[in-house]
């Protein structure tokens, strides 16, 4: 089409989601600079829908991962096609792409990996089967990049792909005048982001004395709040759920408050605690995945290295003292906003790596 290289780019779901919210950045330069198609392998959120534009929508083809006959359209599609160059993100995506790419060696294929471990033997095989076929590696960190490299032992180290989505407005708080403790969590309800350690901080800070609240935003799309919405009013802890958000509003959101709080069992990059320190947030956080390599204890955020009860109540010593001490959250929040300055965003990263390839 009018000369234009032909992309294809293979996800699963198109909701709020790390690896989704990301492409979404990118969609308006991809599908102006290509012949782009992207398939979809699962939901399409409504809202996310309505707002594309046209050309956008218009690229998007949707398929159930479900049903055979529909994932041996998606992979005709992609055949008939004949794209410069398809990339995949997450299991299912890599699965249609190693299975195309295996029929039909003359097409060019990136494995985009975005996580530390899998989560069922199926990811597993298909992860060994894609970095055998797939031209290039890429990963969005370099927790991944190392257990991709330290599995397979590639020629060439997997390439990483800036996963900045945007510049988030910094923010001087003034740490001396603050009379309520302002804190927020953004990411799904789910049992590994792990509320029930947020809910212990609250615990804590209450025991103590502290006046503050506690924001919870983001989707409960497996009805879990309810159980934690019943213990925090029992305790009558200040800890609200504001609900979901959409991506674009959050920027603005985080000017609201002082603190960012995440104790998650398991992270990728997480976006909200990049964009939480963007915007000099005091981040209080375990450091799993890719946040350990880009935050440091006491430097420009709070770490919960141990959830023993014994590393639960030196956290929560340690977050009383930098609480209690306006000098140090303001140290911590400026360390925190100077991370990230002068990196590369997340769409002109996937941009220029796609044209190199193209070349």
């Amino acid at each position: 089409m009018n000369g234009k290289k032909k992309v294809i780019y293979i996800i699963h779901d198109l909701k709020i989601g790390g690896v989704e919210t990301a492409l979404l950045t990118a969609m308006p330069i991809l599908t102006e600079k290509y012949d782009f198609r992207l398939i979809c392998l699962g939901i399409i959120d409504s809202k996310i829908k309505s707002k594309l534009k046209e050309r956008e929508l218009n690229s998007i083809i949707e398929y159930s991962p479900y049903n055979p006959i529909s994932f041996v359209k998606a992979w005709r599609f992609i055949i008939s096609f004949k794209p410069d160059l398809t990339l995949a993100s997450l299991w299912r995506a890599n699965f249609l792409a190693t299975l195309t790419v295996f029929f039909n060696k003359r097409l060019a294929f990136v494995s985009f990996n975005h996580s530390t471990k899998h989560a069922h033997l199926a990811e597993n095989i298909v992860q060994k089967a894609s970095v055998k076929l797939a031209k290039e590696i890429w990963t969005d960190s370099f927790s991944t990049s190392n257990f991709i490299q330290s599995r397979y032992n590639l020629p060439d180290s997997p390439k990483i792909i800036s996963f900045l989505l945007r510049n988030v407005p910094a923010k001087k708080i003034n740490f001396n005048e603050i009379t309520e403790h302002k804190f927020m969590f953004v990411g799904r309800i789910i049992k590994i982001k792990r509320l029930d350690l947020i809910i212990r901080f609250s615990q804590m800070l209450s025991q103590h004395g502290f006046q503050y609240k506690i924001d919870i935003y983001g989707p409960d799309e497996d009805n879990l709040w309810q159980a934690f919405e019943d213990q925090i009013s029992q305790e009558t802890l200040n800890i609200t759920y504001q609900g979901p958000r959409p991506y674009d509003e959050l920027a603005n959101i985080y000017t609201e408050y002082h603190h960012y709080v995440q104790f998650s069992d398991y992270e990728g990059m997480s976006i909200s605690v990049v964009e939480a320190m963007m915007s000099g947030l005091v981040c209080f956080l375990r450091p799993v995945g890719e946040i350990k390599n880009y935050s440091n204890h006491l430097q420009n955020a709070i770490h919960l290295s141990n959830i023993s009860e014994e590393g639960l109540e030196l956290f929560f010593k340690t977050a009383r003292k930098v609480l209690n001490d306006p000098e140090q959250m303001t140290q911590l929040s400026k360390a925190a906003k100077e991370n990230w300055k002068e990196t590369i965003l997340y769409n002109q990263d996937l941009i220029n790596n796609i044209d190199r390839i193209l070349m």
